[in-house]
């Protein structure tokens, strides 16, 4: 079940924030949208489907965003973006995977599952995750 979130309108009736292609209404039976803020997963339809549900769906809110991105509808930010998460993340001491590191554990489970004769093998713990990626 999901909740409500501070700053974004949330229906009571169906659990999820509403929306229209990813893209969250100021308030249920709007047209209007809240530029640069976007849904997925359960909170944009209810907790339904499996992974490859979550897939598509997640899709279809990228190609919202990318749309409102290139027609400049996504509102600029002073915030620090990426670089002030990594900067954060150093501060806490937190290990994160960046791109490279995510390419170099799909590598690796490629490259493994070739070895057994199948699409990938899985690394199924965070630690060996980390040691390839990082």
């Amino acid at each position: 079940k999901s909740e409500a979130m501070s700053g974004s309108p949330f229906s009571l009736k169906s659990n999820t924030i509403p929306h229209t292609v990813g893209r969250v209404l100021k308030d249920e039976g709007e047209k209007a949208t809240l530029p640069g803020l976007y849904v997925s997963g359960w909170l944009k339809r209810g907790p339904t489907g499996i992974i490859g549900t979550n897939i598509a769906d997640g899709q279809l809110t990228g190609m919202s965003i990318i749309e409102d991105w290139e027609q400049g509808n996504i509102p600029k930010s002073d915030k620090e973006g990426g670089a002030g998460l990594k900067s954060l993340l150093k501060e806490r001491n937190v290990a994160y995977v960046d791109a490279a590191g995510w390419k170099a554990i799909d590598e690796k489970e490629v490259a493994d599952g070739e070895k057994a004769g199948r699409p990938r093998r899985k690394l199924v713990s965070i630690d060996s995750m980390l040691q390839v990626a990082l």
